[in-house]
C-alpha cells in the first residue's frame, strides 16, 4: 500500500476547521497515509449501522485540453467529500444530516486504447479501466488505488486527491467514458464483454475498491462526448468500413457506438445505491437543469466545426472547451427513468467556472437517496 507523498508546503490559510486541524496533528503527522490509504488490503464491508459507506469512482479525461477542468475537480470535490463526512453544508455549522463518516475515492482514465491500431497518443488498451497508481506529477511519488477520508486529515485529502485528479493530457483522443465506468466496477465473472474483448476489473485491478451495501458514486469528467463501441475497427485510420476523417468518426459514424440502455442497466443492475453524476458538455446557462430539459435543447445535436472537433459550447475565450455531451446526458436520463428512490443521476457543465455548485449538488442526491 502507499500515499500520495507530496513535499511539504506552507499553510494557505486553509478552507475549513479541519484544514487547521490536519495542520495542527505535529504527531499524527508521519501516520498521515493512513487517512488517505488504500489497497487491495483493506475491508470491502460498508459501516455497519448508521449511514452506509461511499465509493467515489471518479472517471477524468486525459486529453490535451483537460488541464483547467483537472484542477478545477480537485478543488470542488474534497469540500463535497467533506460535507458528506460531517453532515455540515458549510464547516463549522451544525449538522444538516446525518454523516457518512466512511469514503472513499479512486480515479480512472476514460482512455482503453484503439486495439491493434496505430494513432498518435493511442495505445492498444489505454488505462484499462484500473484505478489509476502510477504518479503522474512531479509531486506525487507513490499513489495508493484509492483515497479514504478522514475529517482530521482534510488538508491532506485535498492535496492526494489533487494529485489523483491530475492525470496528464496525454491521453487517447478516442474517449470511452462509459465502457471505462462501467468496466471498473464490473466483476470478470459477470460474462459482460468490454472493448478489445477484456472482462470486468471489479474482482481483478480494481478489487477490494467497492464494499458490499456502500453507496456507489459515478463521476464522470470529460470534454467530448462518449465513443464506447465494441469495433475497433472504428479506430482504424485506413478503414473501408468506416471512411469519414479519423477525428469525425465518434459523431459521424455513431451508429457503431453501443446503446446507451447497456450503461444505463448495467450501473443499476449493480443492485447498488447508484448515483451517476456528468460533469461535461453542456451549455452553462442550463447548468443545474434536469437531463431531459438539457437534452431537448438543440445546442445538444453533436455537431463538428470546420477542422473535425466538435462544436464549442462554452463560450469563446474561456479555458475550458466542450462539446455537446448527449451520450453521457442520455444515460443520466435514462438511469433516472429506470429506478428512483436508491438511485440518482446528476448533470452540470464543464464551462462553470468553478465546480462548486455542481458537487453541492452531487452532495445533495447523495443524501436524498432513500437507502
Amino acid at each position: 500500500n502507499g500515499v500520495c507523498i507530496r513535499p511539504e508546503s506552507p499553510d494557505t490559510g486553509g478552507r475549513d476547521a479541519g484544514d487547521d486541524d490536519a495542520g495542527a496533528n505535529d504527531a499524527g503527522e508521519e501516520d498521515a497515509a493512513a487517512a488517505t490509504d488504500g489497497g487491495p488490503d483493506a475491508t470491502t464491508d460498508a459501516n455497519e449501522g448508521g449511514q452506509p459507506a461511499i465509493d467515489v469512482l471518479v472517471v477524468l479525461d486525459s486529453s490535451t485540453s483537460m488541464v483547467t477542468a483537472q484542477a478545477r475537480l480537485g478543488v470542488a470535490l474534497p469540500d463535497m467529500v467533506r460535507a458528506l463526512a460531517t453532515g455540515e453544508i458549510r464547516s463549522g455549522e451544525e449538522p444538516s444530516f446525518e454523516p457518512f463518516t466512511d469514503i472513499r475515492a479512486g480515479v480512472i482514465t476514460v482512455d482503453l486504447g484503439i486495439g491493434p491500431f496505430s494513432v498518435p497518443s493511442c495505445t492498444p488498451s489505454g488505462d484499462d479501466a484500473a484505478l489509476l497508481t502510477e504518479a503522474r506529477s512531479a509531486d506525487c511519488d507513490v499513489l495508493p488505488p484509492w483515497l479514504e477520508y478522514e475529517d482530521s486529515m482534510l488538508a491532506r485529502f485535498r492535496e492526494d486527491f489533487a494529485c489523483k485528479a491530475n492525470v496528464g493530457t496525454r491521453g487517447c483522443g478516442f474517449e470511452q467514458q462509459l465502457e471505462a465506468a462501467l468496466r471498473a466496477v464490473t466483476p470478470s465473472e459477470s460474462g459482460l464483454p468490454f472493448f478489445n474483448d477484456q472482462p470486468g476489473q471489479a474482482d481483478r485491478d480494481n478489487a477490494g475498491f467497492l464494499r458490499d451495501g456502500a453507496v456507489l458514486v459515478v463521476l464522470i469528467v470529460t470534454d467530448e462526448d462518449d465513443c464506447s463501441t465494441a469495433d475497433a475497427e472504428l479506430f482504424n485510420a485506413d478503414s473501408p468500413r468506416y471512411t469519414s476523417e479519423l477525428q469525425a468518426r465518434c459523431i459521424e459514424d455513431s451508429d457503431a457506438l453501443h446503446r446507451v440502455s447497456r450503461y444505463a442497466d448495467g450501473f443499476v443492475e449493480l443492485g447498488r445505491p447508484l448515483v451517476f453524476a456528468v460533469l461535461a458538455g453542456i451549455p452553462l446557462d442550463l447548468d443545474g437543469a434536469s437531463p431531459t430539459t438539457i437534452l431537448a435543447d438543440p445546442r445538444m445535436e453533436p455537431a463538428l466545426e470546420a477542422g473535425g472537433r466538435p462544436v464549442n459550447l462554452c463560450a469563446e475565450g474561456e479555458a475550458v472547451s466542450a462539446g455537446a455531451a448527449h451520450r453521457l446526458v442520455s444515460t443520466a436520463a435514462e438511469i433516472g427513468a429506470i429506478a428512483r428512490g436508491a438511485r440518482a443521476a446528476v448533470v452540470g457543465s464543464l464551462c462553470a467556472p468553478s465546480y462548486d455548485g455542481f458537487v453541492g449538488r452531487l452532495r445533495d442526491a447523495v443524501v436524498g437517496l432513500d437507502l
